[in-house]
């Protein structure tokens, strides 16, 4: 239902009647409710049912339930008295949640003294929410300008506690009039405020309370945001707040909240910014935006919800001050106070950018931009330098618009690269920190990254289209980065068509389209893969080095999809156009390469490919340094081929240098690194046989911690992968039901997400093969059959392992005692003849064969027939 102004003040009375009575008592006075407040009792009782729960939920894991007083009143500490490991020196602050004394650190392990939170103990149970989930998002921020989380617990006597850094300062608004601050000074204040509050939206959390109470100021001038009491984690600030602060009557600060919050819809970091925009006025004025007719709660939210604020300049008796705020300044916190978030500064960086713009005497972007406004700032910072000549004003004109608008693209450039790093390696930050073993983790969904990151794009970056597709491609690049390639194609798919929307330019949705083709081809979708990368190609034109990168990446996808000549064609043209003029050593010369030895293997010609394969590694060192991208890239491919001869040697001097660089580049590279090595393990026992199952079992399973150590940064679907190849090696130990359960829940999740004939190959056989042991001879059946027609869809059905698929599918039709049919498959698989080189034997797997047969014949009741067909 949709809540008005007047539902919250009438809720906040009903609720403070309802909790004074017992169950009885309080169940006859629900029934009694009048008439104008029945419409409330559904979330009456909602509301009362929480706080009744929230009695028996406990604080955290280790806080026992606190006593639930009735009387206000109660003193909860005194000077001298012990609270956990700290000493109460006496109280510095008082207010509707508690106190807040000066302790010191009691029990000698360090020396400390902090500021220590204590709450009333007539809040009773519905005071531990609230002080959890303070003590997790304090867990979260650790800035010079945010009062920092040292501690967090129960004492003895139930009361639960928060130790902050102690900040001997003084309030905000105090210290502007102390200090008698001019106006420059008073907005450099406001920037630390505003870039601390830009830290905290950066790790998922909104403050919801910003006010001068909550910003003290030390002697240095340096600003100190505290109270994180009721701020949320983005991904919690949905709409339907009011119910975490009924119990206690409106926790947040009416002068100092957005019309959102009074609605109690969704809270963004546009609230902040609007919070930020009253902190601002309020401190250059004296006073808030807004002057409601009468001095009442309900007068203010109806001026806030429906008014609009006046002109700071015009809010100032001092004729100094309001001459600075006129123009600029009131046009910066117009912008900040907008009635609809979408029409405010996307984010606190954009607010205190715009802020130094205008005490740079810089453009300000909340200013049309006018040549005759560029002008007059121009005029502004260069006053001495113009003359009164028409000529040379005429030439200044045109000189300022290019060189203001040169300016202007380069600052904002660099701003945009600095913002959309700190913002991927914040969503990073907080998911793994979220989910790992600090201060109060909590639970999250699947693919946390994600839903979260998607979110905060769409929504703190909702102004800024062009900012939105780079981050849409950053975010692409880093779960490429870590080998989650399905959710990489999403973010790159966004990208291009935000950028395509924006009608880009060429070169910028040429980078973007190639990104996404080189998804697709990790992903396996190789039949999405190829337009893509020609889209790419086209788009590429004119820029040379792009259109190597280009030609390498559409000469990978059809040599990977089995497109022999094609790709061949492709590469010819990539080293005819290397030869051209591309100076050498680079990354599309190492790829090309690479590829004339993906050529090689592909004929089998591993002892040829292996020196070509080095050769291109080489290149791409030089080209790109000891951390280069293309020589992890190749070396994981050539140890792929080397893994399935067995040549421990050759896979361990690929391998192991490929993942020394992703562990050595962490974040979601390490990432990646840990899902390699459990698939390097997978491969060595379960296709080669080449280690013991001890080794490798223990070996995935480390891998697998690594990743769970992750948390939910860690996208399911590689927790998947990695729980299939578990599953796959403990079948093939004889641990059928145990490896079945691993297949059946990781295998379902990746055939959803897979269409390239390779990935649907492997993955296929090893499903097949767990379902065949458990005696699902029908699911089996289907199955392999499926991954002998990807193997043939991907030119490798003459490929010696493609016996596999054809035995696999005859041992399943035998044990279900379909001896006829298993004769038949097995008769219709090719004799391979024999190849040259020191590649896989083929004469192994010809042998496989009439093995698999001579069983068929042995379990239908055939021996002599079964004997005829073994080598004599």
């Amino acid at each position: 239902m949709a809540i008005t102004p007047a539902d919250l003040t009438a809720l906040s009375r009903l609720l403070d009647q309802a909790m004074e009575l017992d169950g009885n008592a309080r169940a006859a006075w629900m029934t009694a409710l009048p008439e104008a407040d029945r419409h409330l009792e559904p979330m009456l009782r909602e509301m009362l049912a929480e706080r009744d729960s929230a009695r028996t939920s406990g604080f955290l894991s280790s806080m026992p339930e606190l006593p639930d007083q009735a009387s206000t009143s109660v003193e909860v500490a005194q000077t001298g008295e012990l609270v956990g490991a700290y000493r109460l020196i006496r109280e510095i602050g008082r207010g509707g949640m508690g106190s807040v004394w000066l302790a010191e650190r009691a029990d000698g392990s360090f020396k400390r003294r902090v500021a220590l939170k204590l709450p009333r103990l007539a809040w009773g149970a519905g005071l531990a929410e609230r002080m959890a989930r303070e003590r997790e998002i304090g867990a979260l921020l650790e800035h010079p300008n945010i009062a920092r989380l040292y501690d967090a617990g129960v004492d003895e006597r139930g009361r639960p506690f928060l130790a902050l850094e102690y900040i001997d300062g003084v309030q905000i608004d105090a210290w502007r009039k102390d200090k008698a601050l001019p106006v420059r000074e008073r907005l450099k204040l406001i920037v630390q405020v505003a870039r601390a509050v830009s830290y905290a939206h950066g790790r998922l959390v909104v403050h919801r309370d910003l006010k001068p109470s909550n910003v003290l100021v030390t002697p240095d001038a340096q600003t100190h945001l505290l109270d994180f009491g009721i701020a949320k984690l983005l991904h919690d600030a949905a709409p339907g707040e009011i119910v975490l602060t009924q119990e206690q009557g409106r926790v947040l600060t009416p002068h100092y909240a957005s019309p959102e919050q009074m609605r109690g819809e969704t809270i963004t970091v546009q609230s902040d910014v609007y919070s930020l925009g009253v902190l601002t006025y309020e401190l250059l004025t004296g006073n808030t935006p807004y002057k409601p007719a009468r001095k009442t709660l309900a007068a203010l939210e109806e001026v806030i919800l429906e008014g609009e604020p006046e002109l700071a300049s015009s809010r100032t008796e001092n004729k100094v001050t309001a001459r600075s705020l006129r123009g600029e300044v009131d046009t910066i916190l117009s912008k900040a106070l907008r009635r609809e978030p979408s029409q405010r500064y996307a984010t606190a960086d954009a607010f205190a950018n715009d802020i130094e713009r205008h005490l740079a005497g810089e453009r300000v972007l909340a200013q049309p931009d006018s040549v005759r406004y560029r002008l007059r700032k121009t005029l502004a910072r260069h006053r001495l330098g113009f003359t009164a000549t028409a000529a040379v004003l005429a030439a200044v004109i045109a000189g300022v618009s290019l060189t203001t608008m040169q300016a202007r693209r380069a600052r904002d450039s660099a701003e945009r690269e600095r913002t959309v790093k700190a913002f991927v390696a914040d969503v990073f930050r907080v998911n793994m920190r979220n989910t790992g073993a600090g201060l109060g983790s909590s639970p999250m969904s699947a693919d946390p990254l994600v839903e979260e990151s998607a979110k905060l794009i769409q929504t703190r970056f909702a102004a800024q289209p062009e900012l939105q597709a780079e981050l849409y491609g950053v975010v692409g690049r880093a779960f490429s980065d870590m080998g989650a390639h399905r959710l990489a194609i999403d973010y790159a798919t966004k990208q291009t068509e935000t950028l395509k929307l924006l009608h880009a330019k060429a070169i910028d949705q040429a980078s973007a389209t190639l990104m996404l083709a080189q998804a697709m081809l990790e992903e396996g979708r190789l039949n999405n893969a190829e337009p893509q990368a020609l889209r790419g190609l086209e788009l590429a034109k004119g820029d040379e080095l792009l259109t190597m990168n280009a030609l390498a990446l559409l000469a990978r996808v059809q040599i990977t999809s089995g497109k022999f000549e094609p790709g061949a064609a492709t590469l010819d043209r990539l080293e005819t156009q290397l030869l051209a003029g591309v100076p050498a050593p680079s990354a599309p010369q190492a790829w090309a390469i690479a590829l004339r030895a993906e050529t090689l293997q592909k004929d089998n010609l591993l002892g040829e490919a292996y020196p070509v394969y080095n050769r291109a590694i080489n290149v791409a060192l030089a080209a790109e340094g000891p951390l280069s991208d293309s020589a992890t890239a190749i070396r994981l491919m050539a140890a792929r081929w080397y893994r399935q001869t067995g040549d421990l040697q050759k896979v361990d001097a690929l391998f192991e240098p490929a993942i020394s660089t992703l562990r050595s580049r962490g974040g979601p590279h390490a990432v990646r690194a840990s899902v390699e090595v459990a698939r390097n393990w997978w491969h060595l026992y379960g296709a080669v046989q080449a280690v013991p199952f001890a080794a490798a079992r223990d070996g995935i399973e480390s891998a697998r911690r690594e990743l769970e150590a992750r948390g939910n940064s860690v996208p399911r679907t590689l927790l998947a992968q990695v729980d299939v190849w578990l599953g796959s090696l403990l079948t093939e130990w004889g641990a059928v039901e145990a490896g079945g359960q691993l297949m059946d829940s990781g295998g379902p999740l990746l055939l959803a997400s897979i269409d390239d004939p390779l990935e649907r190959m492997w993955l296929t056989a090893i499903l097949g093969e767990s379902t065949t042991w458990r005696g699902l001879h029908d699911r089996a059946d289907s199955l392999w059959r499926e991954s002998l027609e990807m193997r043939k869809a991907a030119g490798r059905g003459r490929h010696p392992y493609a016996l596999n698929s054809y035995t696999g599918i005859a041992i399943n039709l035998g044990m279900a005692g379909r001896y006829a049919e298993a004769e038949d498959v097995l008769r219709g698989a090719p004799h391979l003849e024999p190849w040259r080189d020191e590649g896989v034997n083929p004469e192994l797997y010809n042998n496989s064969v009439l093995e698999a047969l001579a069983r068929v014949r042995l379990d239908s009741g055939d021996p002599a027939g079964a004997m005829d067909l073994l080598p004599k």
